[in-house]
C-alpha cells in the first residue's frame, strides 16, 4: 500500500474526514516520518486541491513574514498553512 497525504492527514487530525483543518507544521513531519518526502506531499495537495477534494487555508501576512510563520505551503505568492478535504454535499 502507498501511503499519501490523505493517509498522513487522517493520523494527525482524527477529525480529517470531517472537515478538520490539518496545519501543514503538523503533517510534514508525519508524512516524513511514513518516507513521503515534503515534495511528493506538496504535489499531491496541489493536485488533491485542483480536483476539489482539499481545500487551502491561506495565511493572512497584515504584520507578518512567511520566515515568521509555521511551515506552510507556498504558491505564487500565497502562503498556506493548512488544508481540510472538502466534504461533499
Amino acid at each position: 500500500m502507498v501511503f499519501t497525504v490523505l493517509d498522513a492527514m487522517r493520523k494527525v487530525e482524527p477529525g480529517a474526514d470531517r472537515g478538520a483543518l490539518v496545519a501543514f507544521r503538523d503533517l510534514w513531519p508525519m508524512c516524513e516520518s511514513a518516507g513521503l518526502d515534503w515534495r511528493t506531499a506538496a504535489n499531491q495537495i496541489l493536485a488533491l486541491a485542483r480536483s476539489g477534494s482539499l481545500c487551502l487555508h491561506r495565511a493572512d501576512l497584515c504584520d507578518q513574514s512567511p520566515a515568521d510563520l509555521p511551515a506552510g505551503l507556498v504558491i505564487g505568492d500565497n502562503w498556506y498553512i493548512g488544508c481540510h478535504i472538502r466534504q461533499t454535499v
